[in-house]
């Protein structure tokens, strides 16, 4: 199986570092090239046309968005996965307005990081646990929905292993995290969370956490 091409952008090398590393450890992944500003990257980008980049959104007194397009216009199918220190839902619209498939913040489990990878490798967009819950918090902002006696009957329907499972998700587990601590596989996991959405009539990640948020278990 080919290989995935990472390119790193961060003009951080102390992080830049950790990241190679973590992805160096990956079977499907390897680091081709790293950059710490701009022109080097579009010089490195030309001679690599790596699969997926890493890309920080400030790359000293220059944003890293600026890159996205020129990026794409070299490869048009090229997975961008933005990691930065910006909790903050205005970045997170910047990113996704510039042609962005994923928003990580630094400091998440390396877990998302790598999930975030393949992710947007296939071109589907990719939200790590708390930029996710930043955009249900907007979404309500916008919209405030309040709990339903049926959104509470559908939480009630959900077994006690089953509210235990959402309860981890919601709160930023992945899979694997969930199955070490409960001892369990993470594809049941991935199991119960498919009869959890079911029950929820939720779809994806984000109709979870905005599930949660409705019913008030964030706040708990």
């Amino acid at each position: 199986m080919k290989k995935v091409n990472v390119m790193l952008v961060d003009d951080h090398p102390f992080l830049r570092a950790g990241l190679r590393e973590v992805i160096k450890d990956h079977k499907d992944y390897t680091v081709v090239c790293e950059a710490g500003e701009k022109s080097e990257a579009m010089q490195l980008f030309n001679q690599h046309t790596p699969d997926v980049v890493v890309l920080d959104i400030n790359l000293g007194d220059e944003s890293g968005l600026d890159l996205i397009k020129p990026f794409r216009d070299i490869k048009s199918d090229v997975g961008i996965l933005v990691l930065s220190m910006y909790e903050d839902y205005e970045y997170l619209r910047k990113a996704f307005a510039a042609g962005a498939n994923g928003f990580v913040v630094k400091g998440a489990e390396t877990d998302v990081v790598l999930s975030g990878i393949a992710i947007v490798k296939s071109n589907t967009t990719f939200l790590g646990p708390k930029m996710a819950e930043i955009l249900v918090d907007k979404m309500l902002e916008k919209n405030s929905v309040p709990s339903s006696e049926e959104d509470n009957d559908r939480y009630e329907s959900l077994t006690d292993r089953e509210q235990q499972i959402f309860r981890l998700l919601v709160n930023g587990l992945t899979s694997k995290q969930i199955g070490k601590q409960l001892f369990i596989s993470s594809k049941t996991v991935d199991n119960h969370k498919s009869k959890i959405m079911g029950k929820l009539e939720v779809h994806n990640s984000v109709g979870l956490y905005r599930f949660a948020t409705k019913i008030g278990l964030l706040d708990k």
